[in-house]
């Protein structure tokens, strides 16, 4: 990637870019797990933990919980269900992935699928003007994942959308991201509209329907038109002829701003360290 560290950040489209690779990689989490939120989260935790080049500590229920900000008992409940789709078993240390987990079809289909968006946001980023060191190795398919999750898993600590519920978070994510569907993968208008002083106006964002929210990962019309209404009344969507649009106060707030600059911040840390070779394979201990 090129280096141009005094140029200013692009963090209004680098925002759209990780906001779209964290809403498709929890798909596929879920996907994986069964649809369903808290056994999306947990399966992407223990995966993170199995590519630790040496042990990354005790997996108990209680500090998987702490690290996704989940109730315990949730997440005792996702062990579960991913126990009974031989996708996580308990050991004398907690939880973690069973021998030859990385075999397994629904495993395979989430790497690739993680892997593809990490490299769609990786390009977007070159092409939207977001900048890091030379990349002093050539990071390998699991240092690639293990990066990837770190991204993703930042989307439990650094939210802009100030709202307690996965399902309300979900669907104010998802609405953010269909409304700026027609920026975010196309360079120019990516640009045009890229930083924090640039609020792309009505007329380009795709107001987005709550039976296309659905669909994504196609949770219940009811359970989404009952978080998007509870996300209206409290200021972070707006309901518009055509459909739903985030938040005026989300489009131009500055701790709506603040918490952005920090999630981009993150994540260029992330992928900085990615490309200096920091990232080490479980089983090769290489990049």
């Amino acid at each position: 990637m090129p280096s141009n560290v005094g140029a200013p950040v692009p963090v209004r489209q680098a925002t759209r870019l990780i906001n779209h690779f964290q809403l498709y990689a929890g798909s596929a989490a879920m996907r994986a797990a069964g649809r369903h939120f808290d056994s999306g989260a947990l399966l992407v935790l223990l995966l993170r933990n199995a590519l630790r080049p040496t042990p990354g500590g005790r997996c108990s229920i209680s500090s998987l919980a702490a690290s996704l900000r989940r109730p315990r008992e949730s997440i005792r409940r996702a062990s579960i269900t991913l126990a009974a789709q031989g996708l996580c078993q308990a050991d004398e240390d907690g939880l973690r992935l069973p021998d030859g987990f990385a075999g397994l079809p629904a495993m395979i289909a989430m790497r690739d699928d993680v892997l593809a968006l990490l490299r769609q946001m990786l390009d977007g980023f070159v092409h939207g003007g977001l900048t890091f060191p030379r990349a002093g190795v050539v990071p390998g398919d699991d240092a690639l994942l293990a990066a990837a999750l770190d991204v993703y898993l930042s989307v439990y600590e650094l939210s802009e959308a100030p709202l307690v519920t996965p399902m309300g978070l979900y669907v104010v994510g998802a609405i953010s991201v269909l409304n700026a569907a027609a920026i975010t993968h196309y360079p120019e208008l990516g640009h045009r509209y890229g930083f924090a002083h640039t609020i792309p106006p009505d007329d380009i964002r795709r107001p987005a329907s709550l039976q296309a929210v659905a669909e994504i990962d196609g949770f219940p019309y009811p359970t989404i038109w009952r978080h998007a209404t509870a996300a209206r009344l409290a200021g972070a969507l707006r309901r518009v002829p055509d459909g739903y649009l985030l938040g005026t106060r989300f489009m131009d707030d500055p701790r709506t701003n603040a918490a952005s600059v920090v999630k981009v911040q993150h994540v260029r840390r992330i992928l900085s360290d990615l490309m200096a070779g920091h990232y080490r394979s479980a089983e090769t201990g290489k990049g």
